[in-house]
């Protein structure tokens, strides 16, 4: 399996780093990358199953539904995604992959804003390298 194959989904707020994390994860190679404003537009999408997402990159902090909310809702919809926080705060990523974890959550990373190439090649690289 190679980047061009894992199907994405962006879950951030911000409309210009929503759009610039995706067109990175083209940039680097990605043919599937859906977006989403915040947690329940990410909800909607992931109920229709000719949506596919292998790897969920979500904000911490959002208005609607944030992503520590988003995890209440994830596995019922989608079970078996693989997890990647981000935020500008380390402090909302503590609190989020504590509360992944303890939730039994697939969790690739934690990522600081602004996410760069670099990250997003370490989430793919450990998305790969986890057991099947």
């Amino acid at each position: 399996m190679s980047l061009r194959e894992i199907t994405f989904l962006v879950i951030e707020d911000h409309p210009f780093q929503r759009d610039m994390l995706r067109q990175l994860l083209v940039g680097m190679g990605a043919q599937t990358v859906h977006t989403a404003g915040d947690g329940r537009q990410a909800l909607r999408l992931l109920r229709d199953p000719a949506v596919t997402a292998d790897i969920v990159i979500c904000d911490v902090a959002m208005p609607e539904m944030d992503g520590i909310e988003l995890l209440a809702d994830l596995r019922a919809v989608r079970d078996g995604v693989a997890l990647v926080f981000m935020s500008a705060f380390e402090s909302n990523l503590h609190a989020a992959v504590e509360i992944a974890r303890a939730g039994g959550f697939q969790l690739l990373g934690a990522l600081v804003k602004p996410v760069s190439t670099r990250n997003i090649a370490e989430v793919v690289a450990a998305y790969l390298a986890r057991p099947r």
